[in-house]
């Protein structure tokens, strides 16, 4: 009777609904779709890469992220019936969801009961995962570039203040270097002028005694009668040094030396020490050195070890500006997909059979037991008649 009972019993059993498993296979990138190379980034490889994509892709955020942007809970709740807490019925949707290492092929699966849904969240998840990962890269990269570029700023700023103080310094010594000239210039044309003042002091002086002197002359000849000169009068045994001016000269003589030294607008032709003195002054006027001084352009030959650095680290920032643009641009794959979403009907196993033959067996055995225990109280009611 129980094992006809159980026998209806899973006759009128709904039939078990049918359940899939989408499953899809990736390694590794491969060179070619992994183009950052270690000139660009050289903390990265395929193999890190590789490693942050299979961390990121079992996140739970990330598997829900999918599921709400890509509209699932419209797609699996299509008769628009209310749900209550959504969070948990994404959270049971994403239960069976699970990652499977075998070696460097990987597989990930999620179990459910709409194929298309199933290889649809899983295709959408690598590509969202294999975004992620690679946007995480970038920002990485262009964190450390920037942390690069700000570390190069801050040198080339170095560089160019010590530049900059070189060539104040430099400067300030070429200022101080000419104003030491231009003193000691301004000495010697003082001493040189005050030279050639006494000498024509000097010249002028003995220019006014000779006026004096040739005056007394005039007198003298005048008083004696001696007009004209007698240069050939002179005695063959007499030097004419030895005889005195107004008997050699004469009174005409004397008189037209004298409007001569009068006459005279400037004693420096009869200076002979003059001609030195004025080549000297001159030379101390156009001093070269003070020249080159001051038509000196700064010389950045001085500092061609700073420019080679400057060079250098321009160089360098230029390199990495161009790095992130290149990145920016690239393809780049965290993953390599072997195998795409695919979806299997999971094989139903039934468990009417099991139900009927444990009924079987059950009841059979429960038959038994009260039979026994009917036959023990049946001889314990008829031993006292007997005896």
């Amino acid at each position: 009777f129980v094992t006809l009972l159980a026998t209806i019993y899973v006759l009128l059993l709904p039939p078990p609904s049918i359940s899939y498993i989408a499953t899809t296979s990736f390694t590794k990138p491969s060179k070619s779709s992994f183009i950052l190379n270690n000139d660009k980034i050289p903390s990265v490889t395929r193999e890190s890469i590789y490693s942050s994509f299979l961390d990121n892709i079992i996140i739970e955020s990330l598997q829900k992220k999918v599921f709400t942007e890509g509209d699932y809970l419209s797609r699996l709740n299509k008769q628009n019936e209310p749900v209550g807490d959504v969070d948990k019925y994404i959270s049971g949707f994403l239960n069976s969801a699970s990652l499977e290492k075998k070696g460097e092929l990987n597989t990930f699966s999620i179990q459910g009961a709409n194929a298309e849904i199933l290889t649809d969240f899983l295709n959408e998840l690598v590509i969202e995962v294999n975004n992620e990962t690679v946007n995480e890269i970038k920002n990485n990269h262009k964190q450390e570039i920037a942390f690069s570029l700000d570390e190069i700023a801050t040198q080339v700023k170095e560089i160019n203040d010590q530049i900059d103080g070189l060539r104040y310094k430099a400067e300030q010594d070429r200022l101080n270097q000419i104003d030491k000239i231009k003193e000691q210039d301004a000495q010697k044309i003082k001493e040189i002028n005050d030279q050639i003042d006494g000498l024509r002091y000097k010249a002028e002086q003995d220019r006014l005694n000779q006026i004096l002197r040739l005056t007394e002359d005039v007198k003298l000849a005048r008083s004696l009668g001696v007009i004209e000169n007698n240069f050939t009068q002179s005695s063959d045994t007499l030097t004419t040094a030895s005889l005195p001016n107004w008997y050699l000269y004469g009174e005409k003589a004397l008189l037209a030396r004298i409007n001569i030294l009068k006459s005279r607008t400037s004693d420096d032709p009869f200076i002979p020490e003059l001609v030195a003195l004025n080549n000297k002054l001159n030379e101390v006027q156009n001093n070269k050195t003070l020249k080159t001084l001051e038509e000196h352009q700064d010389d950045d030959t001085s500092y061609s070890s700073f420019f080679s650095s400057l060079n250098a680290l321009n160089k360098k920032k230029v390199k990495l500006e161009s790095n992130i643009i290149d990145l920016d641009s690239s393809t780049i794959n965290a993953a390599q997909v072997i195998k795409s979403a695919s979806a299997k009907q999971i094989p139903i196993k039934s468990r009417n059979k099991i139900i009927v033959a444990m009924a079987f067996f059950g009841s059979f055995m429960i038959s038994i037991a009260l039979v026994l225990l009917a036959n023990l109280f049946k001889e314990d009611e008829t031993e006292p008649t007997t005896k």
